[in-house]
C-alpha cells in the first residue's frame, strides 16, 4: 500500500487572519523559476493602478549574480521592500507582517513547498501556480492558477477582489489556517498508522 504524509504536521507558525488587505508577501529562494518576475511585475502592475499594496519580498537569490539587478528592480518600485534571507523570529515576523502570499513557482518539480503550508498557518490566503501538490493544498484558502496561464492577471483580479470586500478576505484567511489544521491532522493521523504498521510487524 502507499501512504501519502503531508509535511504540515511539521508547520508550526500560527496567527490570526488579517482583516484587511494591505500587505502581499513572498519568500523563497529567489528566482525567475521560483516567479520572481511574476511577483515584481504583479508589484509593478498594482503600483500602476494606485493601489494601497505593499509587496514584502524575503529569501536568498538562488543565484547570487542575479541581486544586482533584482536589487536595482525593487528598489525603483515605491511599493516593494526586500527583507534579505530570513529564518527564526525574522520568519515569523515575516509572516506576521503580510495579509496574503503569492508563489507563482514555475520549477518543474515542485512538489508541497513548505512555505505554502506555513502561510495557511498563519492564516494568510496564498495564491500559487497549479504545480505539483499545490491544487489540493489550496482546496480552501486561496486561489489556483492554471500553469498555462496568465499568473500576473490572475492574481491581479483576486487581489482586487479582496481589497474590494474586506469580509471576503477575512473568511479566506481563516479558510487558509483551517485548510492548514485539516492537512496537519490528516498527516498525522497517516503517522500514526504507519507506526501501527511497524507495531504489528
Amino acid at each position: 500500500p502507499v501512504m501519502v504524509m503531508s509535511n504540515a504536521q511539521f508547520i508550526i507558525g500560527e496567527g490570526k487572519a488579517s482583516e484587511k488587505l494591505r500587505t502581499v508577501g513572498y519568500l523563497s529562494n529567489l528566482s525567475a523559476a521560483k516567479g520572481l518576475d511574476d511577483v515584481l511585475a504583479a508589484a509593478e502592475s498594482s503600483l500602476g493602478r494606485g493601489w494601497p499594496l505593499q509587496f514584502i519580498i524575503a529569501g536568498p537569490f538562488e543565484n547570487p549574480a542575479d541581486n544586482a539587478k533584482y536589487t536595482r528592480r525593487m528598489k525603483s518600485l515605491g511599493n516593494v521592500r526586500y527583507l534579505g534571507a530570513v529564518q527564526g523570529a525574522a520568519k515569523e515576523e515575516f509572516f506576521l507582517g503580510i495579509d496574503a502570499f503569492l508563489f507563482p513557482t514555475r520549477y518543474r518539480h515542485e512538489a508541497e513547498p513548505l512555505v505554502v503550508l506555513e502561510a495557511l498557518s498563519y492564516g494568510r490566503p496564498v495564491i500559487a501556480y497549479a504545480r505539483g501538490c499545490i491544487p489540493s493544498v489550496l482546496a480552501k484558502g486561496g486561489h489556483v492558477v492554471p500553469c498555462d496561464e496568465d499568473f500576473v492577471a490572475q492574481a491581479l483580479g483576486k487581489l482586487e477582489s479582496w481589497m474590494d470586500d474586506d469580509r471576503q478576505f477575512e473568511e479566506i484567511g481563516m479558510a487558509a489556517g483551517q485548510r492548514l489544521a485539516e492537512l496537519k491532522a490528516q498527516s498525522l493521523a497517516a503517522r500514526q498508522e504507519l507506526l501501527g504498521w511497524f507495531t504489528k510487524a
